[in-house]
């Protein structure tokens, strides 16, 4: 039986339960983070939107190692409150601004950005072909969609549990490009980690 904090993972509520889940994010996302950042180029993109900003962590890295202008989007109000006080500065100094949307209603001009970044959620994201054609569209020319998951498949009972009662869906880094090229990317690129179990694809545009 999962326990309320993380069955709070999929939408974080405004409860302590909802702030528990994000505060475990931020410090247990770390490496995977990391390891799919060196796939992408974010120190030569002038605009960076993270689509699932969670507990805003990606976001405090960006800022501190890129120029970017920052964008971060969720549908949680706990995640972009988490996030907003933890990049209190930049959000003060207009750097990095904040949007309630879904990856399947992405209210930016086509164009808007040199890399899209979905750290750990693309599982709960319900036509992802439909989603990534969305990021295509507001990717400028060149620009670049990274996707990082943490599991690929269901062979852990604990990960079956967990994506039963989440409504989540796993994918191999081949079925995530195989979504890339139909949603129009034509550069794919598909890594696995040597752990088994960290998969990213990045599509580029």
């Amino acid at each position: 039986m999962l326990d309320r904090t993380t069955l709070n993972a999929g939408n974080p509520q405004k409860d302590e339960y909802g702030f528990a889940v994000l505060e475990r994010m931020n410090q247990s996302h770390y490496g995977l983070t990391r390891w799919g950042l060196s796939f992408a180029s974010p120190e030569k993109a002038e605009a960076i939107l993270d689509i699932g900003c969670g507990g805003g962590m990606t976001l405090r890295g960006f800022a501190l190692e890129t120029g970017a202008s920052l964008c971060g989007a969720d549908v949680s109000e706990a995640s972009l409150q988490k996030t907003a006080e933890l990049n209190e500065e930049y959000v003060a100094s207009g750097r990095l601004k904040l949007v309630k949307a879904g990856a399947e209603s992405l209210p930016f001009p086509e164009g808007s950005f040199d890399l899209v970044t979905a750290f750990e959620t693309v599982y709960y994201w319900r036509d992802p072909v439909k989603c990534f054609a969305g990021v295509h569209r507001i990717l400028r020319e060149e620009g670049e969609f990274l996707i990082c998951n943490e599991d690929r498949d269901y062979s852990r009972p604990v990960i079956t549990e967990y994506a039963e009662a989440l409504g989540m869906k796993l994918y191999t880094a081949e079925q995530l490009g195989a979504m890339l090229r139909e949603a129009g990317f034509g550069d794919v690129r598909e890594y696995t980690h040597e752990n088994g179990l960290w998969v990213c694809a990045v599509g580029v545009k």
